[in-house]
């Protein structure tokens, strides 16, 4: 009888949107604290997206994206923009990026959400949330690394598999972003600013050259996923590519794990079989003046080779 008392008396546990109000409301208050932007840097901010202050101070590979999207033309539009209105849009190829212009509503519901009644607060949250859950930084690089590779095949095989590419180097610079930031790597993905956390190994500690080689792995790593090569394939397919360096094929092959497998089963063939045809018809238009030849990738990811020779050079440009 005692005990059926002691456990009437409990505190109930908080339910799982109170714990997202509670862990949002933490990462606000800390991202808010970090240090801003110089005064140099002033011109690359968008004010009105959250933290973008915060993150162009705390990371180099964050500003120069930037600098590389704006001196390649690209503008920035504030607009209401959710992820499943982008994965029904054919935009990955527009030079003017939309991005969620949430910085004072997040702003102002960190200090103000004890006014609103929880349930209240909780809902507001969920709605932060998910009308501010695509990375900008994921989404210019998109946009940089179509003009960094050489023209894209047309036909459908090809051009899906050079589609995958791209994705994968995209994938790999937020794997990059998300190691500069260290802990607060974790923070910044609750709040959607980053898709990736910190990897747990230590490459980015040792030397530049081993933080390649780990790098251009996790990309090919990468793209074997997305061309939905078994998870259990994935240490040989890196060793043959790879040879020589298994201690860090296995980090890249597990940071390559972490992808949504929805993503990689799912959500990205179903876009590229709506859109493939408008997606070579707008890289073509981008590619017009190019005199190089199209990238065309092997059906057989393991005989991918002399290709990552263009993972190389574009890592390099972000200073990798």
């Amino acid at each position: 009888m005692r005990g059926s008392r002691s456990a009437k008396l409990k505190s109930p546990e908080p339910t799982r949107r109170a714990r997202r109000l509670a862990l949002y409301i933490a990462d606000a208050k800390l991202l808010a604290e970090l240090p801003t932007t110089t005064r140099r840097q002033r011109a690359l901010v968008l004010d009105a997206y959250p933290f973008d202050d915060q993150l162009l101070r705390l990371s180099r590979l964050y500003r120069a994206s930037r600098h590389m999207y704006l001196r390649s033309g690209g503008r920035h539009t504030p607009s209401l923009y959710s992820t499943s209105r982008s994965l029904s849009r054919n935009d990955l190829f527009a030079n003017d990026l939309e991005y969620a212009p949430a910085r004072a509503e997040v702003m102002w519901f960190k200090d103000h959400f004890h006014e609103l009644a929880p349930a209240d607060a909780e809902a507001e949250a969920e709605a932060l949330i998910r009308f501010n859950d695509i990375s900008l930084f994921h989404e210019q690089n998109h946009r940089l690394i179509w003009n960094l590779l050489p023209p894209a095949p047309s036909d459908k095989a090809h051009l899906c598999r050079y589609l995958n590419f791209a994705e994968s180097l995209a994938i790999t610079l937020d794997v990059a972003l998300a190691d500069e930031a260290g802990e607060l790597s974790t923070p910044l993905q609750r709040m959607n600013l980053l898709y990736r956390r910190e990897s747990e190994n230590r490459w980015r500690e040792r030397s530049r050259a081993e933080y390649r080689r780990y790098l251009v792995s996790v990309t090919y790593a990468t793209y074997c996923m997305l061309e939905l090569v078994a998870a259990d394939d994935l240490d040989k397919a890196l060793d043959y590519v790879f040879p020589g360096q298994r201690r860090i094929n296995r980090d890249a092959v597990a940071c390559s794990l972490t992808l949504h497998e929805p993503f990689a089963m799912g959500t990205n063939p179903r876009w590229q079989a709506r859109h493939w045809e408008s997606a070579a018809a707008q890289l073509a238009r981008l590619h017009a003046k190019s005199t190089a030849r199209p990238l065309h990738l092997p059906a057989d990811p393991l005989d991918v080779g002399a290709e990552l020779r263009h993972v190389k050079h574009i890592l390099a440009r972000f200073g990798l």
